[in-house]
């Protein structure tokens, strides 16, 4: 169970982020996609190195051309997941990409 302060804070991100969308689409008239992104979960001393990873990687993909060229922003959120069972950490990216109306009608790939 979350505290009461993280719950707090997920509650004015999650109102930041709200304005932010209707912002954009009054702005731009954009659609939406919503990517999740994975790794195998991991032990708790690989955790740290994962999460470092999928930073990087994360930051590459965004510098490819067919993803500038689509996407007009994005809100990135790392969460983990605990498997008790196992012991193990299943650390994954929660992406909400603004796109134009045109990435579901043009021809063209990206």
């Amino acid at each position: 169970m979350k505290n009461g302060h993280a719950w707090r804070r997920s509650l004015k991100i999650a109102y930041h982020n709200k304005l932010i969308v209707e912002e954009a689409n009054r702005r731009y008239h954009c659609a939406w996609l919503f990517l999740t992104l994975t790794v195998r979960n991991v032990e708790g001393g690989e955790l740290r190195q994962t999460i470092s990873d999928m930073m990087k990687g994360f930051n590459r993909l965004t510098k490819y051309k067919r993803f500038d060229a689509a996407v007009l922003g994005y809100f990135r959120a790392l969460e983990i997941t605990k498997n008790h069972e196992e012991h193990t950490y299943h650390p994954h990216f929660h992406v909400l990409l603004p796109v134009k109306k045109s990435y579901f009608t043009r021809q063209v790939i990206y």
